[in-house]
């Protein structure tokens, strides 16, 4: 048998107490309306970068990978246009340009390992060969900063030019399996645009915090 619903109770102005259940407080819906805003304008900004023919996936990724790639390829090319600023004996190891270049020069061989590299990223998955090459950048670009001699910051160059192509092998691949061929230009036209603003834009924001402080921070 089915009991009648509960008379609600009138308020002090005799008017009837509305139930509150599913009701947002003004916080909440500011939160929620912010959250929107941001979500459509995220969606507006990868359409524009890519139009609906490509997947939501692809649409989804290119801007991530084109900014982590980016703050990739500014510790790539950070320490040539501050090779005196290195080789200094204020904040440096005091020696002279022509050790740090040696160095420099050494830590670039890792780029002949590139094919093993390769092999590595056709056995795993694209998404780990990724996580891999971001985790040994960190590696590398860390043990740079803490530094206390040449041996250390040739070991933390290689690594990061040993990794940071693993990162790009990777997402090469990634995108190769998700973008059509005759469609991937557009997609790989955006994300080498990473290559002249870690440039442009990244280490000139480097160079600034170095006046600032040190090449190490």
């Amino acid at each position: 048998m089915l009991l009648p619903p509960r008379p609600r109770r009138p308020t002090r102005g005799g008017r009837l107490r509305q139930p509150r259940f599913g009701v947002a407080t003004s916080d909440e819906r500011r939160r929620l309306s912010d959250g929107l805003r941001t979500r459509l304008a995220s969606q507006l900004v990868q359409r524009q970068i890519l139009d609906d023919g490509y997947s939501p996936e692809v649409r989804e990724n290119v801007l991530p990978f084109t900014l982590t790639r980016l703050a990739a390829n500014t510790c790539y090319r950070f320490a040539p246009p501050f090779i005196a600023i290195i080789a200094a004996e204020s904040g440096g190891f005091d020696v002279s340009i022509a050790d740090i270049g040696l160095v420099i020069s050494i830590s670039e061989l890792a780029g002949f390992l590139a094919p093993l590299l390769g092999n590595f990223v056709d056995r795993v998955s694209r998404r780990l060969s990724m996580m891999v090459g971001l985790a040994g950048t960190t590696i590398g670009v860390i043990l740079m900063a803490v530094a206390p001699n040449l041996i250390v910051l040739g070991i933390g160059l290689t690594l990061l030019n040993l990794l940071k192509s693993c990162f790009d092998l990777g997402m090469g691949a990634w995108l190769a399996d998700h973008v059509p061929y005759e469609r991937r230009g557009r997609v790989v036209g955006i994300t080498e645009t990473s290559w002249a603003l870690s440039l442009l834009i990244g280490v000139s924001l480097l160079g600034l915090v170095t006046a600032a402080t040190s090449w190490r921070v």
